[in-house]
């Protein structure tokens, strides 16, 4: 709800500087911008002016607006000083501070202990070409009415031209002028369709065609090279993957989505890629459709408008055999996808953030198509699973949410969390997207969940000595920004009434523990807590370890469940209140994670998970309440046997899941 104001275009310094004002009267992103939290800024197009390129832009006329270059220039001092981004010569390298290393050059490195090094990339004002296309509200390569037009009157005015596409398309020869208007008006669908491969052509062979220019990818190919780092990020303004769909859609998705002409285009895929989803086959009728699909880029502000180029970069990736993602942004959408050379080696991955508040092309334009979609083709569903299932490449396409890109590393995984706001009803859900760094396969949805349960509960009979520790008995840390421990109180309709979150970047390493004591605790229990709560139970109230979000969640472990209020406590190995003024200990020979709050307590103290102590059993020393560690049982008997002659045995289990050298253990034992 800012408005920016001056409400023109801001071609002029004075009113960059007043539009900047205004943006920043925003209290969020003043506190995002003062947090100080590292940016790592690059702007796309509008920081100077729509659809911009290195010597102009299309919403620039410089007969009205003046010289581009001065325009551009003025621009980007303002962006120097407004955001947080250091001028070349303040960075560290070689640049000379002096027209051979001006402020445009924006491109440069960061790296991020052995883990990543990010390589933000200057893709409008340095070296791209002018894009081509005519319409750049829709920048695809579909031909505006009147490139159409020109083509079809250079068909009529040549006979020999007239004849040629008669005979390719089954017309008769026009004779007269009736007939020519007749032909041509045949002719529109297939001119249409030409017109666009040639513009799509240009747009992806062209050799000569730059969007970061031969010093930009010189430079980012040794900066690749010397990284020693376990991912090379690619900071692109603009998305890389190809995203290549069927001409005659295309060109569907460009005109009136209204028109019946077009929805039975979207019918046309849509059937057979809704088969192919639910594993049915295709009719030959269907699979000729597809077979015959003429596929042509569907966005050419994109790298798809700069095909030459970007292989290019896709080959300097694959020389020096580094695994890279490329996080884009600009088409306010969000889309994963896999980066293949055109040999077919897959060098990298794409994962593309969407836009904040800015609604998407799609939004704006095929909200109707999607909405006809999801109701005339429910097994598809939109046109965001259109281009999923239709793509090769792409693993992941929301089109019409908003929201953010959270994206953690591993030496060995990414894991992208997509924050996503349905403009609809203003939900927000939490998305996610994994890449493999060793194989560079991208899985949609939440890893697979680490072996944490609850090792230790508290309820005080005095104050508010009240604690949870979570164990975490897997071989690896464990981060917990992914987990939540969601809780109702007084029972509840069997959903959650609150999710709470870890603290975040909190962690667990392997075969320890996470406190989270109430903040009034006694401080011996402060002193183990690695986090507090205000809102623990008094004994009535369910608790749940969960994996996921609040939108999309598993639950791995409980202390009570969320259906109804139980009374003053839970019951626990049949003792009735088990949970009120009472400490609960895990019994070492438990050794993972259960949802079924009812299998976990038993019911007795035989089969219950749980030993059950007096209240504030840590405090007052009691051996097995160890808050701050978990000793889990290693090696136990699991059966004894002793029969009438000598049918005597003794069994060991092993509950862990390594295996383990006996020759550190004996049978002792007395006669």
């Amino acid at each position: 709800n800012i408005y920016l104001f001056p409400n023109v275009d801001t071609e002029k310094l004075v009113r960059i500087y007043r539009r900047y004002l205004g943006v920043r009267k925003d209290r969020s992103l003043k506190m995002f911008l003062s947090s100080g939290v590292e940016h790592h800024a690059i702007w796309d197009d509008h920081e100077v002016s729509n659809d911009s390129w290195s010597t102009g832009a299309n919403n620039h006329d410089p007969a009205t607006d003046g010289d581009f270059i001065a325009r551009r220039d003025q621009a980007i001092q303002a962006y120097y000083e407004w955001l947080p981004i250091r001028e070349p010569q303040l960075r560290e390298g070689n640049d000379a501070g002096d027209a051979s290393t001006p402020l445009i050059n924006a491109y440069r490195s960061f790296d991020f202990a052995d883990i990543a090094s990010l390589h933000m990339l200057e893709t409008r004002l340095v070296a791209r070409d002018q894009q081509v296309v005519e319409n750049y509200d829709a920048p695809t390569p579909a031909p505006t009415a009147e490139q159409v037009g020109i083509r079809l009157n250079e068909i009529a005015a040549d006979p020999a031209t007239t004849a040629a596409y008669a005979n390719a398309y089954g017309l008769a020869v026009p004779s007269d002028e009736a007939s020519m208007a007749s032909f041509t008006q045949a002719l529109i669908p297939a001119v249409t369709v030409e017109l666009a491969v040639s513009i799509a052509t240009e747009a992806l062979a062209d050799p000569t065609r730059n969007k970061i220019g031969a010093d930009q990818l010189n430079w980012l190919s040794n900066q690749m090279a010397e990284s020693s780092a376990a991912w090379q990020l690619l900071g692109s303004p603009t998305v890389m993957s190809p995203a290549h769909i069927p001409a005659d859609l295309l060109i569907a998705f460009a005109g009136d989505p209204t028109d019946p002409a077009n929805l039975s285009v979207l019918d046309k895929y849509a059937v057979p890629l809704g088969k192919i989803r639910q594993g049915q086959p295709l009719t030959a009728e269907e699979q000729g459709a597809l077979d015959a699909a003429i596929d042509l880029p569907y966005y050419l502000d994109n790298w798809d408008g700069y095909g030459a180029e970007r292989e290019r970069v896709l080959q300097a990736a694959a020389a020096v055999d580094k695994p890279f993602i490329t996080i884009s942004g600009d088409s306010h959408s969000s889309w994963s996808g896999y980066l293949n050379t055109a040999q077919g080696e897959r060098v990298g991955v794409e994962i593309s953030t969407p836009g904040v508040s800015s609604q998407s092309w799609f939004e704006a334009n095929t909200a109707s198509a999607d909405a006809y979609l999801a109701a005339a083709h429910p097994a598809l569903g939109g046109v965001g699973e259109l281009f999923e299932a239709y793509v090769d490449n792409l693993e992941r396409a929301e089109l019409y949410k908003r929201g953010f890109l959270d994206l953690t590393l591993t030496h060995d995984e990414a894991l992208a969390r997509f924050a996503m706001l349905d403009p609809a009803d203003q939900s927000w859900t939490t998305e996610y997207l994994r890449a493999d760094r060793a194989s560079l396969d991208l899985h949609v949805g939440l890893p697979e969940s680490a072996n944490l349960f609850f090792s230790e509960y508290a309820e005080g009979s005095y104050g508010n000595n009240k604690y949870l520790e979570i164990f975490n008995a897997s071989q690896d840390v464990v981060y917990l920004d992914d987990y939540g421990f969601p809780s109702s109180s007084n029972g509840a309709d069997g959903q959650y009434e609150f999710w709470n979150e870890f603290t975040p970047g909190a962690t667990i390493a392997p075969g320890d523990v996470y406190v989270i004591a109430h903040p009034s605790a006694e401080q011996r229990i402060l002193d183990q807590a690695d986090q507090t709560h205000q809102f623990l139970s008094n004994g009535d109230d369910g608790v749940a370890l969960a994996h996921g979000s609040p939108s999309d969640y598993i639950i791995l472990d409980r202390i009570g469940d969320f259906g109804a209020d139980p009374g003053n406590g839970w019951t626990v190995a049949g003792l009735e209140n088990a949970t009120q003024n009472a400490t609960l200990v895990r019994k070492a020979t438990v050794s993972t994670s259960n949802p079924d709050w009812a299998d976990s307590v038993g019911s007795n103290l035989l089969d219950s998970e749980w030993l059950i102590l007096e209240p504030e059993a840590y405090l007052r020393r009691h051996g097995q309440a160890s808050l701050g560690e978990h000793q889990p049982a290693t090696l136990f008997f699991s059966e004894y046997a002793e029969g009438s002659s000598n049918n005597k045995y003794l069994e060991i289990y092993n509950p862990t899941t390594e295996a383990i050298n006996l020759a550190d253990y004996a049978l002792a034992n007395v006669s």
